[in-house]
């Protein structure tokens, strides 16, 4: 049987961004898999039976935007068979005027700058340039509302998670666990709710631990200050920056995960990976109120806070008193369809839905 053909456009690095990464491994079966993206300089990471097309990034950004660009146009008008899925960057329209109905531009996040006026003028782009292409796919329904995507050729194309750890897992003493990004995450809160939680319950001070993953230097350094100064040192761990095969011992051992992000608007709507990896490793996830959140979190696996440390802290108690109900598999069934194996099906029947006679 002949294999169809797909060609995914990125400006990430290969391997470097996970949904695209997951897709291909899961789809490898059906399809010959071609990727172009840029070589940031970043190990690379190989699938067998894909071909990565690495563009370098010397010269200024013009120079770099236009030889990706023409890399990109020059493969699509050679595929003339082939599937092309482009993950959304500025310009990307360029892509679609030469092989419109056979692409899909896909959008894995909107804008998170501060900036309220930078969200909507590049959000607002993101839209525009989504009418060049016949079809789209967008991570959530809350993101396709802020992009204003087109309800008849958008399509939800969901973020997924692989199971981490099969381990069962012990609910005894409380393991705590953060993965991902530092910078803008107000992390510390989480810090100052564990010392309100030990106040609380001077007995766990000497049994809970909180490891942290994720920061720059700098970041890692911060937070080191501000556990010394609640004196929680000893019960917190900062690792800083791992990869998931270095930090898979934490998805193992832990029996919290954080899945703290503020509730800021520019947040609310982009579904959080970290929520779905905890869940369907069987570990029940204290997470922020964000409206993706709340689509995920149950009784049965976590526990819904607002973005402070009162509230975090109480989240503690909270799982600690579901200790006894908690089950890591059944936690883990509660996103079963959010497993990459699942969402690859959707992006197939996606793929073929682009073989329509219009």
């Amino acid at each position: 049987m002949t294999k169809k053909s797909i060609v995914i456009i990125q400006r990430t690095q290969f391997g470097y961004l996970t949904d695209t990464y997951k897709l291909s491994e899961h789809i490898l079966n059906d399809f010959d898999i071609n990727v172009i993206c840029f070589d940031i300089g970043m190990p690379k990471k190989h699938l067998d039976g894909i071909e990565v097309i690495y563009v370098n990034r010397y010269g200024g950004v013009i120079a770099r935007a236009f030889k990706f660009l023409f890399i990109c146009i020059k493969n699509i008008l050679s595929r003339k068979e082939s599937k092309i899925f482009v993950v959304y960057f500025p310009l990307c329209f360029i892509l679609s005027l030469f092989k419109n109905k056979n692409t899909i531009l896909d959008f894995r996040t909107g804008n998170v700058q501060k900036n309220r006026i930078v969200r909507l003028v590049m959000n607002g782009l993101s839209g525009f340039e989504s009418r060049f292409y016949s079809r789209t796919t967008v991570v959530s329904h809350g993101l396709k509302e802020i992009l204003k995507l087109s309800d008849k050729k958008c399509k939800i194309l969901p973020l997924g998670a692989s199971t981490i750890s099969s381990l069962k897992k012990n609910f005894d003493t409380p393991k705590l666990f953060y993965i991902g990004v530092i910078k803008n995450r107000n992390i510390h809160h989480t810090l100052e709710g564990v010392r309100q939680f030990i106040d609380m319950y001077p007995c766990y001070k000497s049994t809970l631990t909180y490891d942290i993953v994720g920061g720059d230097a700098d970041e890692v350094k911060l937070l080191k200050k501000i556990a010394d100064e609640l004196n929680i040192s000893s019960n917190i761990n900062i690792h800083g920056y791992l990869n998931h095969e270095q930090a898979k011992v934490f998805f193992d051992q832990c029996n919290i995960g954080v899945s703290y992000i503020p509730t800021f608007d520019y947040y609310d709507k982009q579904p959080p990976t970290k929520t779905y990896e905890y869940i369907l490793s069987g570990i029940p996830t204290i997470a922020t109120s964000t409206s993706e959140n709340v689509k995920l979190i149950t009784k049965d696996n976590g526990v819904l806070c607002n973005d402070n440390p009162v509230d975090f802290a109480q989240s503690i108690v909270e799982c600690i008193n579901n200790f006894d109900a908690y089950q890591d598999d059944a936690i883990r069934f509660t996103l079963k369809d959010y497993l990459w194996s699942n969402i690859a099906l959707n992006f197939k029947s996606i793929l073929d839905d682009i073989s329509y006679n219009e």
